[in-house]
């Protein structure tokens, strides 16, 4: 088995599906494998929830191909909390979740994927039902906020650009308050040096004064960059003021144009090997 190992919780959906696509991408460019996890209501289920996920595994693998091993698993357990207990069980480097169905106990919406995030202490990507495309992430957003916490997840960024040779593009909500614009723009410089000390090829836009909404500003920089990933950080558990609010976490990880979100929480020690050598 790899030492690095993504887990993908699976329902057997469409969205699910998708998980393993995107799944399929990094693990292969990473060299990494993939554990499937399924959940059931209870032991009699048990059988025949394993059996699907066999046929699951088989046909995502004939469609996907050889290049990646595959395990799995079925347990018996609630989404909210097994997800987290799993992913620290097998030292996962990263989770691939859809924000729909996960075994039907619940509908996974953003509120649900940002409380599943909040247990674990490794990044995820969201999907929704939007596959990966051949050449993987070509163009990263990733929104500027005000806390150095958030600085973390520039590392992981742009590992991931550098993995699927993307671009960078920063943006930079518009901030009527002096001193939070000040933080913002402190911030938005120390990523630039980051992405150029790095190699990542990177743009920085500020949004338009009429436009302080963050996933407005998200969205529209999708748009015209051609987003393909977006990268957060995860504030719900720790309630930083001033950082991404739970409701435009939800937002952006739910977002129109179904690009998928990688998420991490703040204090994130030791979770970015997945994309080294």
């Amino acid at each position: 088995m790899s030492q690095k190992l993504i887990l993908v919780p699976v329902d057997f959906s469409k969205v699910s599906e998708v998980c393993v696509n995107h799944a399929y991408s990094i693990a292969q460019r990473v060299g990494a494998d993939i554990h499937l996890f399924h959940l059931v209501d209870g032991e009699k289920e048990l059988e025949s929830g394993k059996a699907q996920l066999e046929a699951f595994r088989k046909d995502r693998q004939a469609i996907e191909g050889n290049a990646v091993t595959f395990h799995q698993s079925v347990e018996v357990g609630n989404i909210l909390k097994a997800i987290g207990q799993k992913a620290e069980e097998l030292k996962v480097s990263l989770v691939v979740m859809g924000t729909h169905g996960l075994q039907g106990l619940e509908y996974i919406t953003g509120t649900h994927a940002v409380r599943i995030v909040g247990t674990a202490d490794v990044p995820f990507v969201i999907v929704q039902e939007k596959e990966i495309s051949p050449k993987g992430y070509e163009n990263i957003i990733v929104p500027i906020e005000i806390e150095a916490e958030s600085k973390q997840k520039f590392v992981l960024v742009a590992q991931m650009a550098k993995t699927f040779d993307s671009a960078v593009h920063l943006v930079m909500p518009y901030e009527k308050d002096e001193f939070r614009r000040n933080a913002q723009k402190r911030n938005l410089n120390y990523a630039e040096g980051f992405m150029r000390d790095n190699g990542v090829n990177y743009t920085a836009t500020i949004a338009d004064p009429e436009n302080d909404d963050l996933d407005e500003a998200v969205e529209q920089l999708v748009k015209e960059k051609n987003g393909d990933l977006i990268a957060i950080m995860n504030w719900h558990e720790t309630r930083y003021i001033g950082g991404i609010g739970t409701d435009d976490t939800q937002d952006i990880i739910i977002n129109k144009e179904m690009v998928p979100v990688l998420v991490m929480n703040p204090t994130l020690i030791g979770v970015s090997y997945l994309l080294t050598q």
